[in-house]
């Protein structure tokens, strides 16, 4: 899910990219993107309302 999330962000694809960045997010948590660019979880806390 991360991995399809970043590939869509990377080409614009901001909508599957917030689906699939937030499925990766439901099932792992905020630990997930720890080893990432912080882009990705920006992308992601600034489009979708985080616990």
């Amino acid at each position: 899910m991360l991995r399809l999330g970043q590939c869509y962000l990377e080409t614009a694809n901001t909508e599957s990219a917030q689906e699939y960045l937030l499925r990766a997010y439901m099932m792992e948590g905020k630990e997930i993107f720890e080893e990432e660019s912080p882009k990705y979880f920006n992308f992601l806390a600034d489009n979708v309302e985080l616990d």
